[in-house]
């Protein structure tokens, strides 16, 4: 798994499933997350048209 920050033009996000966050609390101001390449990304649910933040996932424990 890749530890740097993707170019986002190399990721495709058609393909992501995107979830809501428990913490956006139910108003209009919420952020969603999906997982993609073995990286987590993040966009505004405002916005999904913006390319996604995105970062390398944590790897699971042992």
């Amino acid at each position: 798994m890749s530890t740097t920050k993707p170019d986002p033009a190399e990721l495709d996000f058609s393909a992501v499933t995107w979830e809501k966050s428990p913490f956006s609390g139910g108003n209009d101001n919420c952020v969603e997350f999906g997982v993609v390449g073995g990286f987590v990304a993040v966009r505004d649910s405002k916005r999904p048209e913006q390319t996604p933040c995105s970062t390398p996932a944590p790897r699971s424990r042992p």
